[in-house]
């Protein structure tokens, strides 16, 4: 004799229990996917706006890291310039490398491409200077031309005194020091209180050091606490000097290429 066995049903209050549990699992999904389909529409609002504000001003279009790469680059292009021209042996070197690369000299070079394609005018250029000069020769009298070479003469001297005096000078004051040479970046950073200046103070009070900042004003006074005009070099403080472009060259050739010291240049 055989026995079947059934399953006994599950209550109808467990039934209803786990319907109402999916009901709610449903209504909370159904209630996160209408969340993310507003967010997903914010952002698509917030890139369409960006898109347009990007299309009516190109310049944003540039990232904030972009744009800090791009600066950083220049700087160190502008480093590498300067540290090109302040090493030439001579500051005529340095004049002739800077024409060269100066918008002048482009602007030069594109009039004689230019002129490149009128042969004629090739041809009637040097005529016309040897022309002028030879008229310029006939007009001026030598009375003319002997005030013209003492004017040249007496300042060449009066430069050249000046230059050994500040080269004796700064001999003296350079041995055993530890020579820090700052060239600034430009104009802007020889204002008062600017980093560089702070800075050019900061590593001048340091034992045994002496800082020689080289302006890059050709006439101006301007700078660090010195008043009296010069032409070669100024005394800012005790171990803090400034000085010319022009005498630069002057003084690495003849008073610190000889010194037993040490040397640096910062860019």
């Amino acid at each position: 004799m055989s026995t079947h066995r059934h399953k006994a049903p599950k209550p109808r209050r467990q039934k209803d229990r786990e319907i109402a549990r999916l009901r709610g699992e449903l209504s909370a999904e159904r209630g996160r996917t209408a969340k993310l389909e507003r967010e997903i529409a914010n952002l698509k609002r917030e890139l369409q706006v960006a898109g347009q504000a990007s299309s009516k001003n190109p310049i944003r279009r540039l990232s904030r890291r972009g744009k800090s790469a791009r600066k950083e680059e220049l700087l160190l292009m502008d480093a590498d310039r300067r540290a090109r021209y302040y090493r030439k042996r001579s500051f005529l070197r340095y004049l002739v490398d800077s024409f060269r690369e100066s918008m002048l000299m482009e602007i030069i070079t594109k009039f004689r491409r230019y002129l490149k394609r009128f042969q004629l005018l090739q041809m009637l250029f040097p005529i016309l200077l040897a022309v002028g000069a030879f008229v310029a020769v006939g007009i001026v009298s030598p009375l003319a031309l002997l005030i013209l070479c003492v004017g040249v003469i007496l300042p060449t001297a009066l430069i050249l005194l000046d230059f050994h005096r500040m080269n004796k000078h700064l001999r003296q004051e350079l041995v055993d020091r530890r020579i820090r040479i700052m060239i600034p970046p430009k104009k802007g950073a020889m204002e008062k209180n600017s980093f560089f200046v702070r800075n050019a103070r900061a590593m001048a009070a340091e034992d045994d050091v002496t800082v020689i900042v080289v302006t890059p004003y050709l006439c101006s006074g301007r700078g660090m606490g010195g008043r009296k005009s010069f032409f070669t070099a100024r005394k800012e403080a005790d171990t803090l000097y400034l000085v010319r472009s022009h005498y630069f060259f002057t003084l690495r050739r003849r008073v610190l290429d000889r010194l037993d010291s040490d040397v640096t240049v910062i860019y």
